[in-house]
C-alpha cells in the first residue's frame, strides 16, 4: 500500500500546477480519494483504506478502538489528534482533515508500524509512503552523504534524516500539520511523556495489565486476518504469541520454524515442534542454507528512503517464496518481547527503585535480585543505586565497528537526535534503557524480503502492550531477580513450563559467518571499488586493509561488514532508481569539495 499527500497554497496557481502535474504523472494505478482547497490525496495498492465520515479524512492501515466522532461544528477549532492518540491504536497513518479552518494533519500513530515522510517538491508540500514515488517526482533526487557516514557509525540510528537529501521523516506518536501555508510538526507521544504522566503498577497490577493487554492486542489484529503464518522459535515470546493468537482469535494459524543448516546451536525445531502440538496447529520446518543467499540480489531490492540492515535479507528470495506458498495475509513473530518485558541484565534497574523513592528494605531485596539476574557483585549494584540516586546519566550506547574504513568525520554529519532519546536522558537509567531498546524495536517495522510475501507485524509491539510495558517499573518487571519474571507470570498458564524456564536462545553467529564467507568475493569486489569510495564516504587504502583481515574473529568488524554491504547497495539502488545523473551530481560536488579544501 502506498500513499501521496499533495498541500499547496489555495489560490498559489505555480503551485497547483506543479501539483496537478505531479498526480498525472504518477504510473498507472492510483487512486485520488481527496482533491479539495490545495490537497491532493492519492492512493495506490492493496491494504486497509478507511474513509472517515463528513469528509473529515482518510485512514491508511489498521485502526482499533473508539469509532470516529461525529465532524465538529465549523465555529470550533478542535484538535482531533489527542483523542486519537488516546482513545484509538493500531498500524495508521491518519490524515485529518479539518475544512473549517482549512488544516490537513498527518498523523503516525505511536507504534510507528506504517512509515511517512515529509519533502517539498517543486514549491509543493508532500507527504509520501513510499521513496520510489518521491525520486520519480523530485527533479533532481540526490542521497544524503552525511547520513550515510551515521548510519555506518551506528546501522541502527534514526534521525529525522533520512538517506535522502530533503526528505524526514515523521516521527511515531508526531503529527505533521499542514495549515493553508507552512507547516508544523506537533509531538503528540512519546515512551517517556506517557509513563512520567500515568501511575506505575505494582506486581499483581502490571501483572493482569499485561495479560489482559497482550490478550486484546491480539485479539483485535488478528481478527482483520483470516490465515496467519507464525515464525516459531520455540523461545518464550514466541511461544506465548502463538498461545494468544489460539486463544483470542478464530484466524487459522500456522507456525513455520526457520533451522540454520551446519550451525546445531541455532537449531530449535524441537521446542517449536512441541508448542505447536500442544497448540495443535500445522507446524513447518524450513531450511536456512547458508550456501543458498545470495547478497548480490539485494542489488534488486526495492529502494527505500534509508540503509537498513534489513536489506540483506533480499539475499534470500526462497524464504519469501517460502511464505508466499503458504498463502497467508499476516506474517508475525514474537519479536518485541526482549524490548517490554525487559530481558536486559543490568545493574541500571536497582537504580530504578531508588529514584522511585524506594528506600526501605525492599531497597535491599532488590538489589539483591538485581545482582543475581545481572550476574554481578552487589555492590556493583549499589554503586549504580547510588548513580541513579545523583541523577547521573548511564553510559551511551556503542557505535558499530566500521573497521576504520570512514573518511574523516565532518562536523555537519552528526544527526539531530531522535526525541525519544533526548527524552530518554531525564527518564531513571533503566527506564532510559528500555527507550533506547524500543526505539530500536522500531527496526522491526522495516521492510523485509518475507515483505514481499504478506505483510510483516511483530504483534506484541502495538500501543496498548507498549503502553501497559511502560507503566511497569523494571525492577517489578524482574522482581525475584528473573529475566523477564512479570512476563513468564502472566503467561504461565499458556505455554508448557518448560518453555517459561526458557533463559537461552539459539546461536546463529556461525551461520551468518558462513553465509559472509560464501558471499565474500562478491562482497570484496563490490566495496573495493565502491560508491562508499567513489562518494569519499569510505577510505580506499584503509578499506583495502580491513577487507584483507580475518574479519571471522572479530565480531565487531562483522557488525560493521554488514552495515558496509548494506549502505552500498543501497546507493547503488538510488543510482538505479534515480538514474546517472544523480550520481554523477554527487560525484562532482565530492570533487568540488575536495578542491576546496585544497585551496
Amino acid at each position: 500500500m502506498r500513499f501521496l499527500g499533495l498541500r499547496w497554497t489555495p489560490g498559489e496557481r505555480d503551485q497547483a500546477r506543479a501539483a496537478r502535474a505531479m498526480a498525472e504523472n504518477l504510473s498507472s494505478g492510483w487512486t485520488t480519494l481527496v482533491d479539495w482547497r490545495g490537497f491532493m490525496l492519492l492512493h495506490s495498492g492493496q491494504g486497509q483504506v478507511e474513509t472517515l465520515p463528513h469528509g473529515m479524512g482518510v485512514v491508511f492501515g489498521e485502526r482499533h478502538g473508539k469509532a470516529p466522532d461525529p465532524s465538529p461544528p465549523c465555529e470550533a477549532a478542535v484538535d482531533p489528534v489527542p483523542c486519537w492518540i488516546a482513545e484509538r491504536w493500531g498500524a495508521y497513518i491518519a490524515v485529518l482533515v479539518d475544512r473549517g479552518y482549512d488544516i490537513v494533519r498527518v498523523l503516525r500513530d505511536p507504534s510507528g508500524t506504517l512509515p511517512c515522510f515529509l519533502a517539498e517538491i517543486s514549491g509543493v508540500r508532500a507527504f509520501f509512503s513510499d521513496a520510489r514515488n518521491y525520486v520519480a517526482l523530485a527533479p533532481e533526487p540526490e542521497a544524503d552523504l552525511g547520513f550515510m557516514r551515521a548510519f555506518l557509525r551506528y546501522p541502527l540510528c534514526l534521525s529525522r534524516r533520512t538517506g535522502i537529501a530533503g526528505v524526514e521523516e515523521l516521527w511515531p506518536g508526531e503529527c505533521a500539520v499542514f495549515p493553508r501555508v507552512g507547516r508544523e510538526l506537533k509531538t503528540y507521544w512519546t515512551p517517556h511523556r506517557y509513563a512520567r504522566v500515568n501511575r506505575n503498577l505494582d506486581w499483581t497490577e502490571g501483572r493482569a495489565a499485561l495479560r489482559a493487554g497482550a490478550e486484546a492486542a491480539v485479539r483485535e489484529q488478528a481478527s482483520v486476518h483470516s490465515r496467519i503464518a507464525l515464525r516459531l522459535s520455540g523461545g518464550f515470546d514466541s511461544s506465548v504469541m502463538l498461545a494468544l493468537l489460539r486463544r483470542t482469535s478464530e484466524a487459522e494459524v500456522v507456525c513455520v520454524n526457520e533451522y540454520w543448516e551446519g550451525a546445531p546451536e541455532g537449531d530449535e525445531r524441537l521446542h517449536a515442534k512441541a508448542v505447536a502440538r500442544l497448540c495443535g496447529v500445522p507446524f513447518h520446518e524450513l531450511r536456512m542454507d547458508p550456501r543458498e543467499v545470495d547478497y548480490e540480489r539485494t542489488l534488486l531490492a526495492p529502494l527505500t528512503v534509508r540503509p537498513t540492515l534489513a536489506l540483506l535479507s533480499y539475499g534470500s528470495p526462497d524464504v519469501a517464496a517460502f511464505y508466499a506458498g503458504l498463502d497467508c495475509n499476516l506474517i508475525t513473530s514474537g519479536q518485541g518481547g526482549d524490548h517490554l518485558f525487559h530481558r536486559s541484565r543490568t545493574s541500571l534497574i536497582a537504580a530504578d527503585a531508588v529514584r522511585d523513592g524506594v528506600l526501605d528494605e525492599r531497597a535491599l531485596r532488590i538489589a539483591m535480585d538485581t545482582a543475581r539476574l545481572a550476574g554481578v557483585h552487589v555492590w556493583e549494584v549499589f554503586a549504580a543505586m547510588a548513580a541513579g540516586a545523583l541523577h547521573i546519566p548511564p553510559p551511551l550506547r556503542h557505535r558499530s565497528s566500521v573497521m576504520g574504513v570512514l573518511s574523516d568525520d565532518d562536523e555537519n554529519d552528526a544527526l539531530p537526535e531522535h526525541l525519544w532519546l533526548k527524552e530518554a536522558r531525564r527518564a531513571s537509567p533503566a527506564r532510559s534503557l528500555r527507550i533506547r531498546q524500543l526505539l530500536d524495536a522500531l527496526s522491526y517495522h522495516d521492510d523485509t524480503v518475507l515483505s514481499t510475501a504478506a505483510p510483516t507485524r511483530p504483534l506484541f509491539l502495538s500501543q496498548p502492550v507498549i503502553e501497559t510495558c511502560l507503566r511497569i517499573p523494571p525492577y517489578v518487571m524482574t522482581d525475584g531477580g528473573g529475566e523477564r519474571a512479570l512476563a513468564r507470570a502472566a503467561f504461565a498458564d499458556l505455554v508448557p513450563e518448560a518453555v517459561t524456564r526458557r533463559t537461552a536462545k539459539g546461536e546463529t553467529t556461525r551461520y551468518f559467518s558462513a553465509v559472509l564467507g560464501a558471499n565474500w568475493q562478491w562482497i570484496a569486489s563490490l566495496l573495493r571499488e565502491g560508491r562508499l569510495i567513489q562518494f569519499r564516504v569510505a577510505d580506499k587504502d584503509a578499506m583495502t586493509r580491513a577487507l584483507s583481515r580475518n574479519w571471522r574473529q572479530d565480531g565487531l568488524a562483522t557488525d560493521g561488514l554488514y552495515a558496509l554491504i548494506a549502505g552500498e547497495c543501497w546507493l547503488r539502488n538510488f543510482e538505479r532508481e534515480t538514474g546517472n545523473a544523480a550520481t554523477a551530481r554527487l560525484a562532482e560536488a565530492q570533487a568540488s569539495a575536495d578542491t576546496s579544501a585544497q585551496d
